[in-house]
């Protein structure tokens, strides 16, 4: 995977999708009963809009919108080389479709249970950075030394989550900051509404 971005905030994601061997094949040699739909050798990309560019909700796509949105693409690279340009260009249109982000702000402190939350349940962000599996891995094992340590268990599940949101929080504001310069603007609304 490779990610392109400028000083003007547009990012542009490229991704090939050629395996060593072809799925329906590995399927058959470890499952022979799972049937696999073959799929050909692709690129995927994700590419920014401009700032203020209006998608609708994927419901409300009409038979234009993904031709729209190609062209607010090109317009967000505007001045890049042009394989980049071609790459979005080309996209087939039948193949656009857009995924709404969703995130947690850092929560303040809270009391601790007997009950307790880890990963994305505890501090969803966004996945800009690809952080998240990794934090909720962590969690997982940051938990379990927890309540291992002896500590009676609102004491070791209070150090995890105090443990939890020093580790965690940082990265959030920065999926945040990475979001408002490179990202998908899910924070567009939010900052403007403040």
């Amino acid at each position: 995977m490779i990610i392109a971005a400028d000083r003007k905030g547009s990012r542009l994601l490229i991704a090939v999708y050629r395996p060593r061997q072809r799925p329906e094949k590995a399927a058959a040699a470890i499952a022979p009963d799972v049937t696999l739909e073959p799929v050909d050798d692709y690129v995927m990309i994700s590419c920014s809009v401009p700032p203020g560019t209006v998608i609708p909700p994927a419901a409300q796509w009409t038979a234009s919108t993904p031709a729209m949105l190609r062209d607010a693409m090109l317009t967000a690279i505007d001045g890049w080389h042009p394989a980049a340009r071609a790459l979005v260009q080309n996209v087939d249109l039948s193949s656009v479709f857009v995924i709404p982000f969703g995130f947690l702000e850092p929560a303040p402190p809270w009391e601790p249970s007997r009950v307790t939350l880890v990963g994305d349940a505890a501090h969803a962000m966004l996945p800009t950075l690809g952080l998240g599996a990794n934090l909720a891995l962590r969690d997982a094992a940051h938990l379990l030394d927890q309540l291992s340590s002896g500590k009676p268990l609102t004491s070791a599940i209070g150090a995890y989550e105090q443990d939890m949101r020093d580790y965690v929080y940082p990265f959030m504001r920065m999926t945040m900051d990475h979001d408002r310069q490179f990202g998908g603007g899910a924070l567009q609304e939010r900052d403007q509404a403040r």
